[in-house]
């Protein structure tokens, strides 16, 4: 993975735009999600753990792109991405958007860009919860998590329409997310527990203090949504594999969202077979 462009700013054309959760580096499942979403728009925002690792994938997600009309695809690193690389293409290129194939663009933490004049704040990365059993700087990296300093220039850059994350929020008001994120950690050893939820204590203070229309977050694997006073909402993202939840159409003209249906998939592993009644 090679930086092959960078930009200060990104301004994207469409009407329409796809948010996509977890690919984890799945070429199948992503080739597949890029057709569905090219039917609609042009630009796909995805929510991380897309697989930003050195091989062959991002061939593969450019041939997909070419074939189905999608000229950008930003994505908002999470943590199952090659913190190594992206830690030191970022220092190199401060508050950068990084290109690394012909349609995919990295976005640094507290990036905002517009997407059919809509303002969008990238604010990636997770904590991995099992980081206990990886290796440092093998699979495991620290920069996984977003800084304190991260969160702050995020706040600084004030209220967007929409906001991207990789982690979700504390007292998102999805019930399925909210019993993980704010339960007993699921036998998770107490430093996990801990690691996990600080992280995730500074993508909520950002969220809290930004207050963006919708909010979009993978990492879960619960595709779900809920909806906020005064009109936001907040969507969770389900995973590679989840025909129903994985994809969402946003109108920017008013911000309504709906499901997409990527077709040919294998039966669902991670969404419940009513995943589509979650959305409300």
């Amino acid at each position: 993975m090679h930086v092959l462009a960078t930009a200060r700013s990104l301004h994207l054309s469409a009407s329409r735009v796809t948010i996509a959760g977890d690919w984890h580096e799945n070429s199948d499942w992503a080739a597949r999600a890029i057709r569905t979403a090219g039917r609609r728009s042009p630009v796909i925002l995805h929510a991380g753990d897309f697989g930003l690792f050195d091989g062959d994938y991002l061939d593969a997600i450019d041939d997909a792109a070419r074939d189905a009309g999608v000229t950008t695809l930003a994505v908002t690193p999470g943590n199952h991405e090659d913190w190594g690389l992206l830690a030191g293409m970022f220092a190199a290129h401060p508050g950068h958007a990084i290109r690394v194939s012909g349609v995919v663009w990295v976005l640094p933490p507290a990036f905002v860009l517009t997407v059919g004049g809509r303002s969008v704040m990238s604010l990636g990365g997770a904590a991995s919860p099992n980081f206990m059993s990886l290796t440092r700087g093998v699979d495991w990296w620290p920069e996984e998590v977003v800084s304190d300093a991260d969160v702050d220039r995020a706040i600084r850059a004030g209220w967007v329409d929409i906001m991207v994350t990789h982690d979700a929020v504390h007292y998102s008001g999805i019930a399925a997310v909210d019993a993980v994120t704010m339960g007993d950690g699921g036998g998770l050893p107490l430093v996990a527990i801990d690691y996990t939820r600080a992280a995730r204590d500074k993508i909520t203070r950002a969220y809290l203090a930004i207050g963006p229309t919708l909010l979009f977050h993978g990492h879960m694997h619960i595709p779900a949504s809920s909806s906020k006073p005064g009109g936001r909402r907040v969507f969770s993202l389900g995973r590679d594999g989840d025909a129903i939840g994985n994809l969402i159409d946003v109108d920017l003209d008013d911000l309504t969202a709906a499901q997409l249906h990527v077709r040919e998939s294998r039966p669902q592993a991670t969404a419940p077979p009513a995943a589509a009644l979650m959305w409300t």
